[in-house]
């Protein structure tokens, strides 16, 4: 009897053994951070999204200050900028926390919701967070955003890691804080206020013009030449001529320095010098670029004259038309009979001539 008895208790003890190993994906209790040692190889849908929940501190230092931020929010009070990029930039405290503010562009068909569930899983999956806060929520600009909160432990210290997504269009927005849990709770209130200065500009053209102005309805320029368009490739050259992008001397991407001559339509990686065709489209432009109809850049540094329309996404120069148009990021001038700008630094609409007024005041 007491033979049958201690058999069904070692029975029960091994049932039980094996299914809690079944039944229990992770053996961790929910109540307490993890412990990490090493980064869980958890295959992601694209590479980029693992760097989140690792360590923000992934810039160049600064070393000039020609820093560029990738959008508008004050640097949270007792953080320090330490580093950029050309999409991001660091601040630090100096209790071992940092706050990082980068961009993507958006991947079509990607939601917030999207997002959401892909960035858990690696914050989950990969290092191994016990997440505290989940929720989605409006800026104070009516941007639709979502917030999320780790926390786990590192070499037997508690670190907390706490990620904010913007998405609006085609660009997602990041705001990341991570650091030891002191320090990050000293710093997240502060952090959390910073948000709140957060400035997309998106109101000024898109919201109170683009539904009225037939000028304000595209999205914001982009020129991207493609390979394969002309006779032959070549990493630059001193002179393209042409009628079009498929019948011209020289691919699209080649640099030009010199001079980019299509007689209907030219569209070109870099021109430094004159660039020349009635439909004008230059990614970047280092000197003179003229077109009778309409003109496009992502970045003028010089003179871009397009007569009917000049579309210029950073402007540092001089812009041309009886139409002209400028992104965030400009600080050139604009001469027309109207000229749209959607930097906070300018008037959203000014005749005759336009320039950045308000960055005298920020």
């Amino acid at each position: 009897m007491k033979q049958n008895i201690l058999l069904s208790m070692v029975a029960v003890a091994v049932l039980g053994i094996v299914s809690g190993c079944i039944n229990v994906p992770n053996p961790v209790p929910g109540n307490e951070p993890v412990n990490l040692k090493n980064p869980v190889k958890v295959a992601m849908p694209m590479r980029w999204i693992e760097s989140f929940g690792s360590v923000v501190d992934k810039t160049a230092e600064i070393t000039t200050l020609d820093m560029v931020a990738p959008y508008s929010m004050d640097i949270p009070k007792g953080f320090s900028a330490a580093g950029s990029a050309l999409n991001a930039i660091i601040c630090v405290s100096p209790y071992e926390c940092s706050v990082k503010l980068s961009t993507r562009e958006n991947l079509p068909g990607a939601t917030l919701s999207f997002w959401r569930q892909v960035i858990s899983r690696v914050l989950i999956e990969k290092h191994n967070y016990k997440i505290i806060e989940d929720k989605g929520f409006k800026t104070s600009e009516n941007v639709s955003a979502w917030k999320v909160t780790g926390l786990r432990t590192v070499k037997g210290k508690a670190h907390k890691y706490k990620l904010v997504v913007m998405l609006w269009g085609d660009t997602l927005y990041f705001a990341e804080l991570f650091g030891r849990a002191r320090a990050f709770e000293a710093g997240e209130k502060e952090f959390d206020t910073a948000l709140l200065s957060c400035n997309l500009a998106f109101w000024r053209m898109r919201h109170a013009y683009e539904c009225t102005n037939p000028f304000l309805r595209f999205d914001p320029v982009k020129v991207v030449p493609h390979a394969n368009r002309g006779l032959i490739s070549t990493s630059w050259t001193p002179i393209q001529l042409g009628f079009f992008p498929y019948a011209q001397l020289w691919d699209s991407p080649s640099n030009v320095y010199g001079f980019g001559i299509n007689l209907i339509y030219l569209k070109q990686q870099r021109v430094g010098g004159i660039s020349y065709a009635l439909f004008n489209a230059v990614k970047e432009s280092y000197g003179i670029q003229l077109a009778p109809f309409f003109s496009a850049a992502d970045e003028n540094i010089g003179l871009s004259i397009g007569l009917l329309y000049n579309a210029v996404r950073v402007n540092n120069g001089l812009t041309i038309g009886l139409i002209t148009r400028g992104e965030e990021g400009s600080h050139g001038v604009q001469i027309g009979l109207l000229n749209f700008n959607s930097s906070p630094d300018y008037p959203f609409v000014m005749p005759i001539i336009n320039f950045p007024i308000f960055s005298c005041f920020r």
